[in-house]
């Protein structure tokens, strides 16, 4: 061999001269050396054929590697392994080991068995594991770890979301409706390849928006800046598009407790986090260059609401470098199958624990045997970090801002911004839910769909309905007819107009009803309205707690059968809203309204000397001037270009309330002036659930008729009303000052989850006390007189008025049930003793 080599160098040497030598023997070894090694493949479930998200691939010891992304698929290109084998591994399964050959490219697909060991077995004493040590130091060094002790950071964020109707039965399957939509899917060109076949895409949104942090005090805001989205049943983007940015995906792990779904789960580094887990120090390895401790935890009580998975600590600082989690099915939670979380924070001399990416899976559970179920994605990942820049306190006065071409960019402008590349499944997206989109029977489905949920059908620019309130019964109208119509979003992103037309067979008269309303400013928040309305209504409503929008069925029903104090009423007002600071909303209201009593009631005009005059019908002019303060509430816009309030405000929500009653203006009847405060505020309590209060102070002055006094509502339906007191009659007792306190309790799955039989049904407690003090002045308890109708509302004596409840929500899912007793009042033979209410609810 030695020979022909030099022979042939020889001959090279002859023929091309030293340069062409050389080259060659600097050539080699680069060719040698300068293939790749590319190694892809798709990591599933040995026993389900699945998927699996966020595997662990990494070079058998180094740092090198992957996870897999949310379809399983993984993909390593390197110039030079660190080793010729690949280590898997993945919380709850086996891991694996596989060699490669170096220098190629090959395709390994990896099937996981689940480990069989049962952890329930393993016995860990609090403070004995290592891991409970290294917990103590995580706590420790909280404040210096938590991004939010930062004075000011910024970052450029990135969010996807992915939504698909899977676990599609056979039986489903030969459904007319639903083969065509499987066929026309596959027909898109090139969708099948490493798709899911069982899943069809619904929704898929990208984001890019810059978010902005400032410390003392916290102030947060996100600034969206394109959005592209797209979806089976979204009749509006206005709305969604505020709600795909990453603030909704929002996860701090170094809080006690992480807010997912509404839901309030302890974190795995809670302060308390070792009474509701165990940890189990499981190894060290080295993620980028950094020593870290790997930590299994699971919930002690499989029904709580916790994690269970694995976290990575770094060994020098004690800070949080990547979590891997989810909730399984025995978790207390409705409609969800598993709840997966995983995220990567960046260790650098900067700070030791920015968020890098994230990731959320969600799986919802079948209803039933043979309907599908629904899995959603959700990504965001963090780049081009900016430490202790502070902008001014303004600059942070609006939570959510959109810029003025949100949705307007094209595929390059994606290419180029998204900071991490779509998969060839992610590609297909948008043209698989177009496909499905266009099928009639699907755009039957979202008009049905949109008409349950909203109450109206969109027509265009036009909603009409709503379909609760077009037909109606009750003892003054008969059969009333009603039909309703609002503009939206696509008509005006300013202008917004409402109205309804009514008809009552037995009374004969036409009712109507109109809104106008226009937005001055969106940041900060300015708008005017002015409106009119000539319909029947209920004293026993008037002013209350509780809207049609809220409580529907309670509202609805209130307005059958034979009605509480009906009147007539003629209504036109204007109002103004603006938001003054930050969490600070102002509104000013001036209307004029004429009521015609369709009952027994009269009453002694206080004009001149005695005899009185004795009225029925009465005017009022009004001026109120509210203000309301809601510390870290934050807004939507929804598509009738109104703002709604998202997520839980663990701050107490002040409303302060001021009304002047203008005699002899626009012919008013009366002067007074009335003065209110609310507080209320949602409590978390960690395992014992979550409770909500409501305290609110009142004071007229001047002398009124009873309808025109603080009326406490009641409720005679079989529907609960968390405004009302739900063993007193409507119209039962006035006051002309009060303070009422209403405190509801869910315990969530913390006492029903310990009783062996029951905690199954995952049912949850609920509880519930209401109080009421006021009292009537003799000047305005004598001004009415006797009404033979029993519309005599009384002041309440010394005593408080006290209702208790108690009861289980959960049944079924969607079926709360609760029980009231009437502690006190009870003389009157018409007192309700016992109540028992329903609704129907969809928490998770």
């Amino acid at each position: 061999m030695r020979s022909i080599v030099g022979e042939g160098l020889k001959v090279l040497f002859k023929k091309k001269g030293k340069l062409w030598v050389l080259a060659f023997l600097m050539g080699a070894p680069i060719f040698s050396y300068g293939q790749r090694t590319q190694i892809s493949g798709i990591i599933s479930d040995a026993k389900s054929g699945e998927p699996l998200p966020f595997v662990n691939v990494l070079f058998q010891n180094s740092s090198t590697g992957i996870s897999s992304d949310l379809d399983g698929n993984y993909s390593l290109t390197v110039d030079a392994p660190p080793s010729d084998s690949l280590v898997i591994s993945y919380m709850g399964y086996l891991t694996q080991k596989r060699f490669i050959k170096k220098g190629t490219s090959q395709v390994i697909n990896i099937s996981l068995s689940p480990d069989i060991k049962n952890l329930d077995e393993v016995v860990v004493v609090a403070g004995k594991d290592p891991a409970y040590a290294i917990l103590k130091k995580v706590i420790k060094n909280k404040k210096a770890n938590n991004p939010d002790g930062l004075k000011a950071y910024e970052c450029e964020s990135y969010s996807k979301i992915e939504v698909a109707v899977n676990q599609l039965s056979d039986k489903l399957k030969k459904k007319k409706a639903v083969a065509k939509i499987i066929k026309a899917v596959n027909e898109v060109d090139g969708v099948n390849e490493g798709r899911d076949q069982s899943a069809l895409p619904v929704f898929f949104s990208e984001s890019l928006s810059r978010v902005y942090f400032k410390n003392n005090p916290k102030q947060k805001t996100e600034h969206i800046l394109k959005s592209k989205l797209t979806g089976v049943g979204i009749q509006g983007g206005n709305m969604l598009t505020q709600m795909v940015g990453s603030s909704f995906q929002d996860y701090n792990f170094y809080h006690n407790r992480i807010g997912l779904l509404g839901k309030d789960l302890v974190s795995p580094i809670a302060s308390g986090g070792k009474m509701i887990y165990d940890y189990i120090l499981m190894d060290s390895l080295y993620l980028d260059d950094e020593l870290c401790y790997e930590i299994t935890l699971t919930p002690k009580r499989k029904q709580d609401l916790a994690f269970e998975g694995t976290m990575w600590i770094s060994a020098e600082n004690y800070a949080l470098r990547k979590v891997d989690l989810k909730v399984g099915e025995n978790a207390n939670l409705n409609f969800i199958k598993t709840i997966e979380v995983y995220q990567e924070l960046q260790s650098t001399s900067i700070h030791p624990s920015l968020p890098l990416k994230t990731r959320l899976r969600l799986e919802a559970s079948e209803l039933t045997k043979n309907s599908p179920g629904m899995v959603a994605n959700f990504e965001v990942f963090n780049r081009d970090f900016k430490i202790d820049q502070p902008k001014e306190a303004k600059f942070y006065s609006n939570p959510l801002l959109l810029s003025e071409d949100v949705s307007e960019s094209d595929d390059q402008f994606w290419e180029e911004r998204r900071h991490e590349p779509l998969t060839k499944q992610d590609q297909h997206m948008y043209a698989m839910i177009d496909t499905i989109r266009s099928l009639p029977v699907v755009r039957a489905y979202e008009i049905i769909g949109d008409i349950l949920f909203s109450g109206y059908k969109k027509v265009g620019k036009i909603d009409v309905g709503t379909y609760l309130g077009l037909y109606s019964y009750n003892n003054i109208e008969g059969n009333r007819f009603r039909l309703a119509f609002r503009t939206n979003d696509e008509f005006s992103r300013r202008w917004t107009f409402k109205g309804y037309m009514a008809y009552g067979t037995k009374d004969d008269k036409l009712k109507y009803g109109a809104n106008a309303d226009y937005v001055i400013n969106r940041y900060p928040w300015i708008s005017v309205g002015a409106y009119h309305k000539n319909d029947l209504s209920q004293l026993s409503l008037e002013n209350s707690e509780v809207v049609e929008e809220q409580n529907p069925l309670f509202y609805t029903f209130n307005f059958l059968g034979n009605l509480n104090a009906p009147l007539y009423k003629q209504e036109t007002g204007l109002n103004f809203q603006a938001q003054l600071a930050k969490g600070l909303i102002s509104t000013i209201g001036i209307k004029h309204t004429e009521n015609t009593p369709l009952y027994d009631f009269s009453y002694l005009s206080p004009v001149g000397d005695a005899p009185y005059d004795t009225l029925s019908d009465f005017t009022t002019s009004e001026v109120t001037v509210a203000l309301r303060y809601a510390k870290g509430e934050k807004y939507v816009m929804n598509n009738q270009n109104k703002r709604s309030a998202y997520g839980q405000v663990r701050w107490p929500i002040f409303t302060l309330m001021y009304t002047a009653g203008l005699k002899d203006i626009l012919g008013s009847d009366f002067d007074y002036h009335k003065i209110s405060l609310n507080i209320q505020q949602n409590l978390s309590l960690g395992v014992l659930g979550k409770g909500t209060y409501s305290l609110t102070a009142g004071k007229i002055f001047g002398q009124l008729p009873y309808p025109l006094l603080k009326n406490h509502l009641g409720n005679d339906s079989p529907f609960l009303a968390d405004g009302a007191f739900n063993t007193m009659n409507p119209m039962e007792f006035a006051s002309d000052q009060y303070v009422s306190f209403k405190y509801s309790h869910r315990f969530e799955g913390f006492i029903l989850n310990r009783v062996p039989l029951i905690r199954r049904l995952n049912w949850r407690l609920v509880g519930s006390v209401n109080a009421l003090y006021g009292s009537l002045s003799d000047r305005n308890a004598n001004m009415a007189l006797t009404s033979s109708t029993g519309f005599n509302p009384q002041g309440l004596g010394k005593m408080p008025y006290l209702e208790v409840g108690y009861g289980v929500e959960n049944i079924f899912k969607v079926l709360r049930v609760d029980f009231f007793h009437r502690l006190n009042y009870l003389e009157s033979p018409d007192a309700n003793r016992f109540a028992v209410k329903l609704s129907l609810q969809f928490r998770l």
